[in-house]
């Protein structure tokens, strides 16, 4: 009997939905000890949510007033991740919030030619291996 066994990549969710991209650690550097990270992650967890799946962003506490740049600044850094089509990281980001099976990702040749179906450039194997690792995306080896 198989079991099934839920993997998730290096950088857990905040990986998935693009934490580790440039743009948006320019912004988290930024702002580094001067907020929480707990508040940090979980403020971009729920703007990166509502940005990729275009709902309204909901945020469970009371932001205090010198916060409300941050939340604006991480808003406008996923949106320019998710909206480059010409990057290796948006591709990355739309397989791992859908396309993953247990947590590892398809051969990478097969994710390549995915991304040219779909109207995205031309990547080779290596870039996008590099790139979902820069980005924590890559699963660990298992047991």
């Amino acid at each position: 009997m198989s079991r099934r066994i839920d993997r998730s990549p290096e950088g857990g969710n905040l990986a998935r939905l693009g934490f580790y991209t440039a743009t948006v650690r320019k912004v988290v550097k930024e702002w580094q000890g001067r907020v929480p990270s707990m508040f940090l992650e979980d403020c971009y967890t729920r703007i990166a949510l509502a940005v990729i799946h275009q709902t309204k962003l909901e945020l469970p506490h009371v932001v205090p007033q010198q916060w409300l740049s941050l939340i604006w600044q991480l808003g406008a850094a996923i949106t320019k991740v998710y909206a480059d089509k010409r990057k290796p990281h948006t591709w990355l980001i739309q397989r791992a919030n859908g396309g993953m099976t247990d947590g590892r990702w398809p051969e990478w040749k097969e994710i390549a030619s995915e991304i040219e179906r779909r109207g995205g450039p031309s990547f080779t194997v290596r870039v996008l291996r590099q790139e979902a690792k820069r980005m924590k995306l890559v699963t660990p080896p298992g047991p």
